[in-house]
This record gives C-alpha cells, structure tokens and sequence, in this order.
C-alpha cells in the first residue's frame, strides 16, 4: 500500500512537472496566436474601433445631405460616416463569361470580401478607333450594377494602362545578371489598343505626348460618363478609380499624371476617391550555396515558406525594399502626384511585414489621409508557356494575410479569382532585353482561392488546415550581397484565406456555395478539313497587300493572329541561309516551286523564334526559276509592361537570304476573330466555319517524314444529348503541337502542350449546347497521329518538360 501511495505521488509530481514544462514551452506560442473564438474577438475589435473614435471630436458624421459618402479621415476610410475596412480581390469581368459572373460574385463574397476590384481594358472595349463595345463579355455597367446587387463594392482600374510590375533581379553561382520584367494583369498591350501601333508618327504610350493624350482624351471621354452614375455617392457600388497603375515602376512623368487626375476629376467631380498604386517589391534568384544550406537544401519544405524550389536547385526568395534608399521610396516618389488629392496606396509582396511599408505610406499622403492599404495582396503567381505551374502555399498566404487585417488594415487580394484569357488577349513578359520573350497561358487561374473554373475545393479557400510552418528573417543586400537566412520553428495554427477573413468579419460570411459540376463529353475525332496553303488561291487579290519590304502586323491592320509573308528568291546548289533580325514573335518557314502554294508541293524548313531567333537553311529545292518562301508568322501576345511595351508584331527587319536583303514581298492576312467579336468575314477561313466537311485533295508534305505536318485546319463534333444538363468541361490537347481553339466559333484560346505547362483549355458551358457542338483546330505543327482530343473534368498542368524555361523553347 505504501509503495503505491509512493509511486502514485512520484507520478504526480512527474506530471505536475511535465505540465510546467509544456506551460512554459507553449505559452508564447498561445500568447501570439488569435482568440478562438471569431465572434468575442470581433466583438473587441470593434470596441476598441468605437474607443479610438471617442478620442477623436472631428470624426466623419452622417448628416442629411450625405446619406451616402465614402471618404478618408483620419487614416481610415469611413462609409456613410462609419469606419471601414476595406476587404476586396481583383476578379476581372473579361476574364469570365457574363453567365457566370454572378456565380464567382456569390464566391467571391462567400470567401469574406465585401469590395471588388477591377480592371477595365481600353483593346477590349475599342477594338477599332471609334468602334466601341460595351456588350457581352465587354458589358462593364452590368458587371458594376450586378456587383451592387450582390452588396459588393468596387474599386474601378480604369486606366488608360491597366498592367504593372517589377523588374527582378538574378544571382547565380556569384554572377548577378538583370532579371525579367514582370507583369501583374497579363493582358495584350497592358490594355491598350493595338491600333495605337500603327498611328503615325509614333506616339509615346504612358506619357504627356499630346498625340497619346488627345487619344486617351477620346476615350475616358465614353468610359467615364458610363460610370460617372454608378459612383458610390450617386447611389452606385464605385467607391474609388485608379489612376494609371504602378506607373512609379515605370516613368516619373508627373505632367501626365496631373492630366489624367484633370481628367477624371472633370467627368467624375471632386468627390470621388481617385487612388493610385505603386509597386514597393523586387525579386531575387538565390542558390543554395547563397543560402549556405547544403546536402539538406532539398529537405527544406520552401514550400511553406512561400519560395518556390526549382528543378535546378534554385529558389526564389521574394523580399522588400522599404529602407529610405531602396525602390519603395523611388517607386512613390515617381509615380505619386503629390498637392493633386489623390490617394496613394502600395502594393507589396505577400508574407513580409507590410507596416514598415504603410509607415512609408504615410510620407506620400497628406497628414490624415493614408489609411493602410495593400491595393494588391498576391494569392498566387502568374505563369509563362514552357515553365512549371506556379502554385503558392494556402497556409503562408493566409497568414500573412491576418497581420494585415487583424490591426485594421485594408487589403485587395490579387486575384480573389482568376478565369481564363479567351481569344488572343494574353500578355507577355521580356528579360534581359526585347527578344528574352516570354508569352502567358491562356489559362489565368493564378492559383487563386477561387479557381479558374469556379472551384473552391482548395487549401486556400477552406479552412480546415493545421499546419507546423517556418518563420523566415532574411537580408539581403540588394541581392549581391552575403543572405543569411534565419528559421525558427514554431506549432502555429495557421487558417485558410476564408477563416482569417471571416475572424475579422463584422458579419457572418455566406455559406460556401458548391463547386460547378464538370462532366467528360468524351473522345472527340477530328478529321483535317483544309491546309491552309491550299485555301491561298481564292484570295482576292484586294486582301494582299504588296510591299517592297516586309511591315509590322499593325501597319496591314492585323492586329492579331497571323500575317503569311511571300516572297522569292534564287536557290543555290548546296542551299541558302535565311535570316530574320527581328521577328514578333515566331515565324514557320516554308517553301515550293510554285508562287501559288497550292499549284505545287510545299515544304516545311524550320522555325525562327523571337527568343532564341536561329538562322534556318534553305534546302536547294530545284526549281526551274525562283523558289518560292512563304513565313508564317504568329503574334503571341504584346508585351504589357516594362521599357518594351511597344511591341509590334510581324517581321520588323529586313530578310536577308544569303546576306542579300530580300526584296518584293506579298502580306497575307488570316485574322481570326478574338473574344467579343463575331466570326471575321475572310477568304482564307471563311470555309472551314462554314463547311466544316470540307472534302480535302492535297496534302502538306514534311521533308523527312510521311505524316502530314503543318499548318491545318482540324474539325470534329461531339453531342450532347437533350435531356442532359450541359456543363463545363475541359479539352486536353496531349499529343497535339501548338495553335489556337475554337468551340461553336468562340476563340476559347492558345494550346501548347509541348512548351506547357497547360494541357488543358477550359470550357464553360454558356458556350455549349444540347445537340451538336463543333471543335475546329488550327494546329500549325504536328497533330495527334490518331487525330483526337479529349473532354475532360480536370485542368492540367503538367505537361512540356520539367525543366523547360521560357526563353529556350
């Protein structure tokens, strides 16, 4: 008995141990983490929110003549004379069928946001100089109207230029090298219409050129009136516009700014908010033995560090300049217009502290003026034809996203969601110089909380996760310097993007609604239903445009798509060599016996790309006279940020064969219709929408191989019965080259499964139907030998190499 009594106290004081030791331990962890219960803690916000406001007698009131005000005072923003924080995410109407926009609305709302922010692109709307378009996918005041409907607010992006970025800086194995320029938007021309290219003489974009001006001028002149009712205080959803975007990353050009704030102040009036963004982050490409980490480099889980580990053992480390000489400064110092009333807002680089960034804020606002606003929270990343799927880590991001709003900071997430670039709309991004070309995806998912299909089965939108995660201290000094890198271990519980937001929510959040059902429709068969040299002869000779020397795609009024440059020269018994300087942005080559490619046999010769741009030689093709070139030349899409946005597509050069410049020359457009555009009346074309049974007698032969290789047209059906609901669905092209899609004539977008990552395109059901549906193909390599593509319910990402990068593809 008493050795049980003695065994039974030794074991309490070995408990009664054991719990001071865990005290000890995890008290700290507990102090910092955030009260479990969601109503008690908003419930103590908002008092110490109430207690802040008592101190303070010249606070925003609601009085009679201002039933509806949205201002700043105080370093907050206040709605109809109370506090508030501003929780939004970008989710772009182009980007998403108008069917749909109510559903990712709903979603959007359902993950704790109560503001929308949104782009408007200038090329979407004018097409052509003086044909405006504010129907279907381009319909904005049914967005903004829709968006008030739903309880929504709106911050308007309205321009002119719509893109932004950063320039990034390498360091590999001790060499430091300037990085790429990247872009956040990744839309054509970063908004502008491409018919601004071809205006002579040339306009200088993003500047106080009274030429750009007088068209900017015309433009917000039909935008702005559009809006002008739907203000917040004349009884709309619109709480703020934006001037430009980021525009101190890009020029210091304050003349122009002052005439764009004119501008909006005399359609819009002197109460609206009008705001602008400055980019206050850089990139930095760092190797393991910069780190110092060694034979564990691999184990280190960077995932949950928000850094991504490549294949060839790097990581990108994302990081800010904030300190009085680093870009932060610079960047508002360019792009604020100080003494013009306008509200400067920053954006930064998700999981570092951002309030060093809101105090530096505060210097570029008038005192009272600067309430803390991250105006694009990144949830994701973008992604470029031949690179892995950028994917970022749900826990890190929610996070970081609670430091901002647990002390009352305001925050848009960039994107809430991110949807699709239909037709040619989709950006690039340049490097080290013009030719260091790197096009998007079609796909613009971002691996947003809201997917691109709607989908919020994910680790971001949810929030049952408990993760161990890292924190992370690093110094870098201007990316040469030593980094040292410092983690600290902790048992954290860290909440999905919807449990931090609903923790801080005044309100309970929506109920998340169901994902939208996807269906497999199955194999589709194609068969090759024209080539397109073969469609050459019946042409008019009215569409060919004859030149000395080869001409930009903007100068013959191709914006997009294709342009077939013709010309001849003489060949040589051992062959000829071809150069192209400078083409946009990739050019097949092609030659025959004959001036008309379908009186005789053509031969595919080789690719010249405006990355890697390869002189490619021309066999002897024994002809009797001149041999024929035909170069096919495709735009993938305009640059939209940086010292290279001026970016005209086609042949920009002379062509030289044999050193010789080649002179004489037929332009010959193909230009498919884009998004928002009815299918284009066109000789070369028209036929394969029409007749897309169209019987075929002639094959395109490669040199060295019996498959049919090159640019054709390939065109299959599939059926979806009557009684069965019609859904989404995805179409994977494996086993095909590179091209462009089109379901039931709608420009669904560019494929290339080869460069990847994409695999797959998506496919909303507004564009399907019960009965018959049609899948024309314009692949311009290789198809798949047995001719067939598949319906699917599931995106991919995992095609092209593992290790391919955009500038070797």
């Amino acid at each position: 008995m008493a050795t049980r009594k003695r065994s039974s106290k030794t074991t309490l004081i070995f408990f009664v141990l054991l719990s001071f030791v865990a005290f000890v331990a995890f008290v700290p962890v507990f102090a910092s983490l955030p009260s479990i219960s969601s109503q008690s803690h908003s419930h103590s916000r908002s008092l110490d929110l109430d207690l802040r406001l008592r101190r303070h007698h010249r606070h925003p009131r609601r009085g009679k003549n201002d039933a509806r005000k949205f201002e700043i005072a105080e370093d907050m923003f206040w709605k109809d004379g109370k506090p508030f924080q501003i929780i939004g995410g970008d989710l772009h109407y182009f980007r998403v069928l108008p069917e749909y926009w109510e559903d990712r609305l709903l979603r959007a709302k359902a993950l704790g946001l109560n503001t929308i922010q949104t782009y408007i692109p200038w090329n979407l709307h004018e097409p052509e100089p003086g044909k405006l378009v504010f129907e279907g996918i381009a319909d904005l005041e049914s967005f903004l109207k829709l968006c008030q409907k739903l309880g929504l607010l709106v911050m308007l992006r309205a321009g002119p230029y719509i893109c932004a970025g950063f320039f990034t800086v390498g360091v590999d194995d001790d060499l430091v090298s300037f990085g790429e320029h990247i872009s956040l938007a990744e839309w054509d021309l970063g908004g502008f219409p491409a018919w601004l290219l071809a205006m002579e003489p040339t306009m200088r974009l993003r500047s106080s050129d009274p030429a750009y001006l007088q068209v900017v001028e015309g433009w917000w002149g039909v935008l702005l009136p559009k809006v002008a009712p739907l203000l917040y205080g004349n009884g709309g959803p619109i709480i703020m516009v934006q001037i430009e975007n980021e525009f101190g990353s890009y020029g210091d050009d304050k003349a122009y700014l002052r005439h764009l704030v004119k501008l909006a102040r005399g359609h819009l009036g002197e109460d609206i908010i009008l705001y602008e963004a400055n980019a206050s982050h850089s990139q930095c490409l760092l190797t393991s033995t910069h780190l110092g980490l060694r034979s564990d480099f691999d184990k280190i889980p960077w995932n949950y560090l928000g850094l991504s580990l490549r294949d060839n053992g790097k990581v990108t480390v994302y990081f800010l300049w904030y300190t009085t000489d680093g870009g932060t400064r610079e960047t508002l110092e360019k792009g604020t217009i100080q003494g013009a009333d306008v509200f400067s807002a920053v954006d930064f680089t998700t999981g570092d502290d951002p309030w060093p960034i809101f105090k530096l804020q505060k210097e570029f606002n008038s005192p009272g003026k600067s309430p803390p606003l991250s105006a694009e929270f990144y949830t994701g990343w973008l992604t470029h034809w031949g690179e892995k799927i950028a994917r970022t880590d749900a826990n890190l991001t929610a996070a970081a996203l609670e430091n901002i709003v647990s002390r009352n900071g305001s925050v848009v997430l960039y994107m809430a969601h991110g949807g699709t670039n239909f037709g040619f709309y989709n950006g690039a991004n340049t490097g080290v110089d013009v030719s260091d070309y790197k096009p998007d995806l079609t796909s613009y998912d971002y691996d947003a909380p809201i997917s691109e299909s709607g989908d919020v089965e994910n680790e971001k939108f949810k929030d049952e996760s408990c993760y161990l995660v890292f924190e992370y201290i690093s110094f870098l000094d201007r990316c040469v310097a030593s980094v040292h890198v410092k983690f600290t271990i902790k048992s954290v519980l860290v909440s999905a993007i919807r449990r931090v937001l609903g923790k801080y929510s005044p309100v309970p959040l929506p109920s998340v609604p169901s994902n939208i059902k996807m269906t497999r429709y199955g194999s589709i068969q194609l068969q090759q239903t024209a080539i397109l040299f073969n469609l050459l002869d019946g042409i008019d000779s009215a569409h060919i445009v004859e030149a000395e020397n080869p001409t930009a795609m903007e100068y013959v009024y191709q914006m997009y798509g294709f342009l077939l440059y013709v010309s001849e020269y003489a060949s040589k018994p051992g062959g000829s060599k071809l150069v192209i300087p400078k083409v946009h942005d990739r050019a097949q080559v092609f030659i025959s016996c004959s001036s008309t490619a379908n009186e005789g046999e053509v031969s595919y010769v080789g690719i010249i790309e405006r990355w890697s741009n390869q002189a490619v030689r021309l066999p002897n093709a024994n002809c009797v006279s001149n041999t024929s070139l035909f170069i096919l030349v495709e735009n993938m899409g305009r640059v939209n940020y940086g010292p290279y946005v001026f970016d005209r597509k086609g042949i920009l050069s002379s062509v030289y064969v044999d050193g010789r410049v080649l002179k004489g020359w037929k332009l010959i457009s193909i230009p498919f219709h884009n998004l928002n555009e009815a299918p284009k009346f066109n000789p070369v074309i028209q036929n394969v929408f029409q007749a897309p049974k169209l019987s075929i007698h002639k094959k395109l032969e490669h040199e060295s191989e019996d498959i049919v290789e090159g640019p054709s047209f390939y065109t299959g059906h599939f059926i979806i019965d009557t009684t069965t609901e019609v859904t989404d669905t995805y179409i994977s092209f494996k086993g095909w080259g590179k091209g462009i899609a089109f379901v039931n004539e709608f420009n669904i977008g560019r494929y290339w499964p080869t460069a990847g990552p994409q695999c797959n395109l998506y496919i909303p059901a507004p564009i399907l139907r019960r009965g018959e549906n049609i899948l024309v193909i314009f692949e311009l390599e290789s198809p798949n030998p047995e001719l067939v593509v598949h319906s699917l319910d599931q995106p991919d990402f995992t095609c092209g190499s593992s290790k391919a990068s955009v500038h070797q593809l």
